[in-house]
């Protein structure tokens, strides 16, 4: 069926609807991590000199501190730049998935089969891929923009290197995808990924084998991977913030994290065809056998097996498994991370599943034409089916994109979704509190406490709410539980002094005022009030 819209408009709609999708997506605000990524980073309140680089939580991904800068410059920490700069990258993602995909199904290999659809099929998928729900988590939720940033690096240099095979000025071409791979290494480490599934490409779609790969492009895929060395700043940012992911993670074995992926894995790819229930955070108890997981296990076994055979055959079926696996596997294999699931981890290998589905769907129509059903008739039940499933992705994509729009929407989704999970309980309370529902958040903290008694933050929390309640003994004793549990809890003692002062216990003040200035030596406000209460008890 030929294309019913001029084929050089078909970017400019793709990007229109897009737009039109997550329009409301800039209402929403910050959440979870974004507090201390965004509204608590004083790394990013300058471009110059560029701090934003070299701060914590920005070491291991300058080139999202420096966006991060961008924003704040503009408009400082309200929400809509930063939801707009999320939007840009993610159409910018998704015209290089449109070209990416426009250029492969008229490459050679593909030509005689795709050429005549190339243009629709490319649209469909780029269109479907972007507008997914399951894509709100990189762009609607502000802080995972080091997902789709490095997204759209990882195709922009697929991109690059795809228009380097006819160019006559290669050179330009060589030296864009090498910087992409750079800066999508700065963005998020997943990247990695990046330089052998450019390899992969060009064995499959432009040179036929990896010999003839290295031969016309050796020095361009060199360059590729020599970015690697960016992500040297990992293990330098570990070495300050402790382990969180990697092998150094004691909370669970390699072993472990892998027959949990066997589950997390299948609930991604069910999500992909069902997105019913997204949730920002998944409370995902670690499997410790194969009993719990077999179903899941023997369904990534058959795909991966069939991945891998098509990939050694040089099959494009094969690109796409190894598309899904490689680039979910720094995340989702045996490198343990303190949470197993999370649903931004599926912006990219969600192309793969769009992939496959659009393109078995072509070929199931084109065989039904041949077996005899009229063409307009496959023209109408195809583009019918087609509206559906767009229009159904777009209504679910705006709804989830109104769950931002309020911290307590997405907690309250996670806390219903696991009543017994503790830092769901905890940031649901904290969402309560920062609307100045206070009852509400003492409500949460209490029930976090009571999941966990030795949670610290709980118990702060506690401590804060209380105090603003005028409940200050109450105060007194959850801030007293916290430093128990952790002794070294940042502003515990700072908090619990200002309550002592308040209820006129001064001598019990110094000790926590003294530990509080002894950690921040340069607060003058401490010194003073340390000062005041040695004055008044005589404490000289």
């Amino acid at each position: 069926m030929p294309p019913t819209f001029p084929d050089k408009h078909r970017p400019y709609l793709l990007a229109m609807i897009i737009a039109a999708v997550f329009a409301n997506s800039f209402w929403g605000v910050f959440v979870f991590d974004e507090y201390t990524s965004i509204t608590r980073n004083e790394g990013i309140h300058h471009l110059w000199p560029p701090d934003c680089i070299f701060t914590y939580p920005n070491f291991s991904r300058p080139v999202i501190g420096v966006s991060f800068a961008i924003n704040y410059a503009m408009h400082q920490l309200h929400f809509w730049p930063y939801h707009l700069f999320n939007l840009l990258i993610h159409v910018t993602a998704a015209l290089s998935m449109y070209g990416i995909v426009l250029r492969t199904l008229l490459s050679e290999r593909l030509h005689a089969r795709f050429s005549r659809d190339a243009v629709r099929l490319a649209f469909l998928i780029a269109l479907i891929w972007a507008i997914h729900p399951l894509q709100t988590a990189s762009v609607t939720y502000v802080v995972q923009r080091c997902e789709s940033m490095m997204g759209m690096f990882f195709l922009l240099a697929l991109y690059c290197v795809i228009r380097s095979d006819d160019s006559e000025n290669p050179g330009t071409w060589f030296w864009s995808a090498v910087t992409f791979c750079a800066l999508g290494m700065g963005c998020k480490q997943v990247m990695v990924t990046a330089p052998l599934m450019i390899l992969l490409y060009d064995r499959t779609f432009l040179s036929g084998s990896f010999k003839a790969a290295f031969q016309k492009r050796g020095e361009l895929h060199a360059a590729l991977f020599a970015t690697c060395f960016v992500l040297l700043t990992t293990a330098l940012e570990k070495s300050t913030q402790g382990p969180t992911a990697g092998f150094a993670l004691k909370t669970v074995t390699p072993i472990n994290y892998l027959l949990t992926q066997c589950a997390v894995i299948p609930h991604y790819i069910g999500l992909s065809f069902w997105p019913q229930r997204l949730l920002v955070d998944y409370c995902w108890p670690f499997a410790t056998s194969v009993r719990e997981v077999w179903p899941g296990l023997a369904l990534l076994i058959s795909l991966g097996l069939a991945s891998f055979v098509a990939t050694i055959r040089n099959s494009p079926w094969g690109f796409l498994g190894a598309w899904f696996f490689v680039i979910l596997a720094p995340s989702s294999s045996i490198m343990p991370i303190q949470d197993p699931a999370f649903e931004y981890r599926m912006y990219l290998p969600l192309a793969a599943i769009v992939v496959t589905c659009v393109i078995a769907s072509h070929g199931l129509v084109r065989a039904s034409i041949e077996r005899g059903l009229h063409p307009r008739m496959a023209e109408r039940v195809s583009g019918f089916s087609i509206l559906v499933i767009i229009l159904a992705l777009s209504v679910r994509t705006v709804v989830r994109n109104y769950d931002y729009g309020l911290d307590t929407r997405v907690w309250k989704q996670v806390a219903d979704a696991f009543p017994n999970y503790q830092r769901g309980a905890n940031n649901l309370g904290n969402a309560y509190a920062v609307e100045q529902k206070h009852e509400e958040a003492i409500f949460w903290f209490e029930k976090c406490a009571s999941i966990n008694p030795n949670y610290a933050d709980a118990q702060f929390n506690l401590g804060v709410e209380y105090n603003t309640v005028g409940r200050k003994e109450d105060s007194v004793r959850h801030y007293l539980r916290a430093l128990e549990i952790d002794p070294t809890y940042e502003n515990a003692h700072g908090f619990l002094a200002d309550v002592l002062i308040a209820l006129n216990r001064h001598t019990e003040a110094i000790p926590h005022l003294e530990a509080e200035l002894k950690r921040s030596p340069k607060r003058d406000d401490l010194r003073k009030k340390l000062d005041d209460c040695r004055d008044k008890t005589g404490d000289m």
